[in-house]
């Protein structure tokens, strides 16, 4: 294993591992994804055919890392992608786990939508020399854009979309979702 991203979701971890496949097939590269909910048998298996990139959920990964299925002694780039998000959903000490099993020469890229006190701390205890990158300013980039933010009973998402949708009557639109099954 080269390259090692985590991230907080099997949705996420999916998506992660189909954009690595795009780009692993131009350099010859095996990826493989690892993630609760699916066959432990079947990672093992393709485990053992060997990846040179792994995308995975933090505790499937820590399952693999203690049960010694999950070599990570040529590990030459950590990723720890939603660093942040993992944080607010109770990851922290998993991640931690993770980047001390992985050799200390590596690099560590750690991606986050914002940079809390805790992101900014696990930067200054585990990366050398960090360089910030900060891709987008803080500023809405399109004036035209309506950006709004309703909060709706769980069961009454639908219904209030579809109210809001007719009365605007958008020509475009861009709906976040938590999952896939909420629609």
């Amino acid at each position: 294993v080269q390259a090692l991203v985590v991230v907080p979701t099997r949705e996420l971890c999916r998506q992660v591992s189909w954009e690595a496949m795009r780009f692993g097939r131009l350099l010859d590269s095996t990826v493989l994804s690892l993630y609760g909910g699916t066959s432990v048998k079947r990672e093992l298996e393709r485990l053992k055919k060997g990846a040179q990139i792994v995308v995975g959920t933090p505790g499937r990964l820590l399952d693999h890392i203690f049960k010694r299925n999950l070599n990570l002694a040529q590990l030459k780039i950590l990723v720890l992608d939603e660093a942040d998000r993992m944080f607010d959903i109770g990851f922290r000490e998993d991640i931690i786990k993770i980047i001390k099993a992985c050799p200390k020469r590596r690099q560590l890229m750690l991606l986050s939508a914002t940079l809390d006190q805790e992101v900014e701390n696990l930067s200054k205890r585990y990366m050398k020399d960090p360089v910030p990158l900060y891709l987008s300013r803080d500023e809405i980039s399109v004036e035209s854009i309506w950006q709004r933010y309703i909060p709706v009973d769980r069961h009454n998402k639908l219904n209030k979309l579809a109210r809001l949708l007719e009365n605007q009557k958008p020509t475009q639109s861009l709906i976040f979702t938590n999952t896939k099954k909420m629609f």
